[in-house]
């Protein structure tokens, strides 16, 4: 479906709903905007089991980790928002390779990687999601280059963008896979500060994350680890894995 279709869909889902709660033709104009993005990112974790619960997870980890480097207001609230809507562009990726029981294949790879632009696109219409459009775009940016969409560098990443991308690669770490057990906590932090020593993440973020929610992670993670939940990982250089699963 093109993506003004399910945006139009989703709108008009919303607005069916609240005008058969509240009776009134005009009821749901005020917040469509939203309310049309929440139903959406409740229908992409209605079709893929294995999202449950990410996007919440996310987003709260986000803003913890904002707050712990002093991020206040319209940054905290862009960060709220992005983490709930970072994956939103994978409505448009055939079921085929989301719902793949395996790793991908390089053509697939290509495909699920347009994630993150038909998201951008997605919102782009919307001025109240104005701070959303970047880390939606490049969330899956890493400082040393070798992300996705644009290869960005360094400051170039925004850094709203940049924290949602640590708390996603945490979350895919620690969440089932259909092919692939949970990864420990303690294992998921050596790969987060490996991913440091290599250049793909900041180490004032990644401490930053690490230390906001350490008293939570635990807790946290040990109520979806046992049960499918999270985004599917995927390598932000497939070489590494390709042919390998676990990814």
């Amino acid at each position: 479906m093109h993506i003004q279709q399910l945006w139009r869909s989703a709108v008009d889902d919303v607005h069916y709903s609240l005008r058969g709660l509240t009776g009134r033709p005009d009821a749901a104009e005020p917040a469509s905007s939203e309310l049309a993005f929440v139903a959406l990112v409740r229908a992409l974790e209605a079709r893929d089991p294995r999202m449950r619960g990410h996007s919440k997870r996310v987003a709260r980890y986000a803003v913890r980790t904002g707050r712990a480097i002093g991020l206040r207001g319209p940054d905290l609230e862009a960060l709220r928002l992005g983490g709930y809507l970072h994956d939103i562009g994978k409505v448009g990726v055939p079921d085929t390779v989301l719902l793949k029981p395996g790793p991908l294949t390089f053509p697939e790879f290509a495909v699920m990687r347009r994630h993150a632009e038909i998201g951008a696109r997605l919102c782009a219409p919307l001025e109240a999601l104005r701070m959303v459009r970047p880390i939606i775009l490049s969330h899956h940016e890493r400082i040393d280059g070798s992300g996705y969409p644009n290869g960005l560098k360094g400051a170039d990443v925004p850094l709203l963008a940049q924290i949602i991308g640590i708390v996603d690669a945490f979350d895919a770490l620690t969440s089932q896979r259909v092919y692939r057990d949970a990864v420990p906590h303690p294992v998921a932090v050596r790969h987060l500060l490996s991913d440091v020593k290599q250049g793909r993440f900041e180490t004032h973020l990644v401490e930053a994350f690490l230390t906001a929610t350490a008293e939570h992670q635990t807790r946290d993670h040990s109520r979806h680890t046992s049960v499918p939940g999270g985004a599917q990982a995927y390598p932000t250089n497939p070489r590494r894995v390709w042919g390998a699963k676990g990814a």
